[in-house]
């Protein structure tokens, strides 16, 4: 019990110590933020993109955002019919449109397919859209099979879109790459394989941008909030979702000026963000105790309506 006290106690240490650190950030981010706006290189309109996850939802919308005259955009995806329909869409304004029915976790099929894009078109722009929730797979599968695939789509799926063309925009030193993951990413009391691998992505994508940020290439990284597209459709009920739309204006406007990250809702993130700051075992108390209030809300709630 005392070992265990002491242990939260230095816990709180820590925590005030963050806290005295980031006000000295804060007091100097004026400096810096004025530093990066005079080193940060910003990009024109990509004309030759590549947008993987492009079946629908925030994928295909984006697709159709970019599409304009002059621009060549190829999308991966699952669903050659919803390709079609995107591809359709993209056409009536104007784009050139190829699809590609690849699952991002064949790696060899993947990297042919992008290399042979780039021979023709030299990519502006990769989107690493395409992504998996717990939630999209079959449910009678249990926790390892479940995490297994999610991990599979979202961490090697991500690095096998990424990877292959990172040699040929450093040797080109242009272009930009776009890694979408998610506000869940801050918090550990959602699902273990997405918010897992999500948390990897933020890493990855963070990294690789300091590594390319020397050869002039962008790398941003995207954290969402729950948007309203098919990936989202059994948590409607439970979660606020963010309009596609929305979503899309904040991501193309925030890689026009190549942010290392773009984030929203602006309120989600915040509560995430803060929470992700505060230690993990001063943080599990609260999340044990929002869940017994939870608990006891749907108790409460079930009992009401059996009464009436």
């Amino acid at each position: 019990m005392m070992f265990a006290l002491k242990s939260y106690i230095y816990d709180l240490y820590f925590q005030v110590y963050a806290f005295i650190n980031s006000s000295i950030f804060l007091i100097l981010s004026p400096f810096f933020i004025l530093f990066n706006l005079y080193k940060n290189k910003t990009f024109e309109q990509p004309k030759n993109i590549i947008i993987t996850g492009a079946c629908g939802g925030l994928g295909g919308q984006l697709a159709t955002q970019y599409s304009k005259p002059g621009t060549v955009i190829s999308l991966f995806g699952m669903n050659n019919d919803q390709l079609l329909t995107v591809q359709k869409k993209c056409i009536r304004k104007g784009a050139t449109v190829e699809i590609n029915v690849v699952n991002n976790s064949d790696r060899e099929l993947l990297k042919k397919k992008l290399l042979d894009f780039d021979d023709r078109h030299p990519v502006d722009l990769l989107i690493a859209n395409a992504g998996l929730i717990e939630s999209q797979v079959p449910s009678e599968l249990d926790l390892e099979e479940k995490t297994q695939r999610v991990v599979e789509v979202n961490v090697f799926g991500m690095m096998n879109t990424v990877l292959p063309l990172v040699p040929r925009l450093e040797q080109r030193r242009n272009g930009q790459i776009c890694i979408i993951s998610s506000l869940s990413s801050y918090i550990d009391f959602f699902y273990p394989g997405y918010s897992g691998s999500k948390s990897f992505c933020n890493a990855f994508a963070l990294t690789l941008r300091r590594r390319l940020y020397e050869y002039g290439v962008g790398v941003t990284l995207v954290t969402p909030g729950f948007l309203d597209t098919p990936m989202s459709t059994t948590l409607k009920n439970s979660v606020k979702l963010t309009p596609v739309d929305e979503a899309v204006e904040r991501i193309q406007n925030g890689l026009k000026i190549n942010v290392a990250q773009v984030y929203f809702p602006y309120n989600t993130f915040l509560l995430t963000y803060c929470f992700n700051l505060v230690s993990p075992n001063l943080r599990e108390p609260y999340s044990r105790f929002v869940s017994y209030l939870n608990q006891r809300a749907t108790l409460h709630n079930s009992k009401f309506i059996k009464n009436n």
